[in-house]
């Protein structure tokens, strides 16, 4: 039975001997692990910058929509402001041909215009 006894702790000391070498042998290299968590990340940059360059893009697809819509726009003003100016420019020639008037030329104007 003693020699049960010391071949028992020897036996158990051999599979706790094994057991350790096997974790250190099968063990992941922590470089390994280190170049898989890298990828990973690089992985996940390059989906983020995927994404913000489609973001980009169309946000600069829109800034050339509104600058198209901005330049028509401006274009709208000027031709809006050119007729104001010829209207003005009627306007301030009607009011000289009036101020130019006489009582008289009035009198007339008036009774001419209602007949």
């Amino acid at each position: 039975m003693d020699k049960v006894k010391q071949h028992y702790q020897l036996v158990l000391i051999l599979i706790l001997l094994v057991a350790f070498a096997i974790s250190v042998v099968t063990r992941p290299d922590n470089s390994e692990v280190n170049k898989y968590v890298l990828e990973t990340r690089i992985d996940s940059l390059h989906n983020v910058i995927k994404a913000n360059n489609k973001l980009r893009e169309e946000y600069e697809h829109s800034i050339a929509l509104l600058s198209d819509s901005i330049s028509g726009l401006n274009d709208q003003i000027a031709k809006n402001n050119d007729e104001i100016s010829d209207l003005k420019h009627q306007y301030d020639e009607a009011m000289d041909s009036i101020a130019k008037f006489s009582t008289s030329n009035i009198t007339e104007f008036f009774t001419n215009r209602y007949k």
